[in-house]
């Protein structure tokens, strides 16, 4: 049955909606209603005490450190921490709250915006509930993680998209990759035959960019100093592989990956927990390996991606295999399907696959840590059901051979 754009989203504000009240009524009342009645709350969040975790401890090293500090960003990620430090006047507390504003305002404006076709209470509507509902949105303005700022960036990287200014959307998801090198995938959802020089050159425009401003900032702003010492300060802190070293043994051969993610590995850890020392031990042996294989894997899945003529399918599925195959994946990551999700949300075009993929990623931003395994409040069915909704949406699109000859994103632009 073929369903307009606002009955579809009103069906995914409904969704939302249940999804974010029952999540609420299972964290915050079940202990308090339902006997035996306790004082403790289990969120599905980091502890309380860590809200903005990730944005203090980035912006504390930078604060001391500067250029010499350990960061698991690439030089565009110092040059977000200047700006922080620039508009909160060096307040961290200040600069969380910075953080949190803009997240939420830019990403309500993308959904308002997108959705102008929409009667006047809907679209309000819509942009509170796919934000506010949104988990692994809140998720990332409670830890305060850069990784809405990639998202801001891939928001305009596709709005510029649709308004025929190609050479934006390239030279975006260049800045994006000189914060985070995932980023760079994307360049694989908007390129073509006709642009493929093109698009590498403001790719690479836009990442040298970004990748050198830090340093020419550093010329009149903190950490002052000259451009060749502030680069030869940061390649030293990199060579001694500090910040990378303890994201490996934490987050990849450690366990602290399983807690909040949902890469298949991610799963399977999970799954193994009674035998994580094995597991511990196979991943210290084959850590090489496990890394060329998630490069691999994903790489391989962004060149077939190429046979999708539908952007907005071959957006959700290399998300969905940079989210599935990389060692560990957090849930902050999820919010990258907003962008593709909002259009397709708003599409008149009707296919037969087209809702379940609608309604498999909007599940991904709702909570789904409703039993916890080993007694442990971060090791839960959110994991294991993200996994395999991700996995749905991996092979729905790849394996449809209908899909792969749908150009939904032309009819989207129509009509927006």
């Amino acid at each position: 049955m073929k369903k307009s754009p606002e009955s579809k989203t009103n069906f995914i504000i409904l969704i939302m909606l249940a999804g974010f009240l029952t999540a609420f009524f299972w964290y915050y009342l079940k202990k308090v209603i339902i006997p035996p009645y306790t004082a403790g709350v289990i969120t599905p969040f980091h502890n309380q005490l860590n809200i903005f975790c990730d944005y203090y401890s980035i912006a504390n090293t930078f604060f001391l450190s500067g250029f010499y500090g350990s960061y698991n960003y690439f030089p565009g990620g110092i040059t977000l921490l200047q700006i922080m430090k620039f508009l909160s006047g060096g307040n961290p507390y200040i600069g969380a709250k910075i953080i949190m504003i803009t997240y939420f305002s830019l990403t309500s404006f993308y959904i308002f915006k997108m959705s102008k076709k929409l009667s006047h209470y809907t679209r309000i509507f819509a942009s509170i509930v796919i934000v506010f509902c949104n988990y692994p949105l809140l998720s990332t303005v409670h830890t305060a993680n850069f990784e809405g700022f990639i998202l801001i960036i891939m928001i305009f990287a596709y709005l510029f998209y649709q308004n025929n200014r190609i050479n934006l959307t390239f030279l975006l998801i260049g800045v994006a990759g000189a914060i985070k090198i995932y980023p760079l995938f994307i360049f694989f959802v908007f390129v073509e035959k006709n642009n493929f020089f093109k698009g590498v050159g403001f790719t690479s425009l836009g990442f040298l960019s970004a990748f050198v401003s830090p340093f020419l900032i550093s010329l009149i702003y903190y950490p002052e100093g000259n451009v060749i010492d502030g680069f030869l300060a940061w390649t030293e802190t990199l060579k001694s592989g500090q910040a990378l070293e303890m994201y490996k043994n934490t987050m990849i051969i450690g366990y602290n990956g399983v807690f909040f993610g949902h890469s298949l590995l991610n799963s399977i850890r999970l799954l193994m927990t009674p035998f994580e020392s094995m597991m511990i031990s196979f991943m210290t042996n084959y850590y090489s390996h496990i890394l060329l294989s998630s490069t691999f894997l994903i790489l391989t899945s962004s060149i077939i991606s190429l046979k999708i003529k539908n952007i907005i399918y071959r957006y959700i599925f290399i998300l969905s295999a940079l989210c599935l195959f990389r060692p560990t994946s957090s849930d902050y990551y999820l919010i990258q399907f907003i962008v593709p999700f909002v259009p397709l949300m708003l599409s008149e075009f009707s296919y037969r696959n087209d809702l379940k993929i609608l309604i498999a990623v909007c599940l991904l931003f709702l909570s789904k840590n409703y039993y916890l395994f080993y007694d442990n409040n971060y090791i839960t069915s959110n994991t294991i059901l993200n996994t395999l909704l991700l996995l749905f949406l991996y092979f729905v699109i790849i394996l449809d051979s209908n899909i792969k000859n749908i150009d939904l994103d032309d009819k989207v632009k129509k009509t927006n």
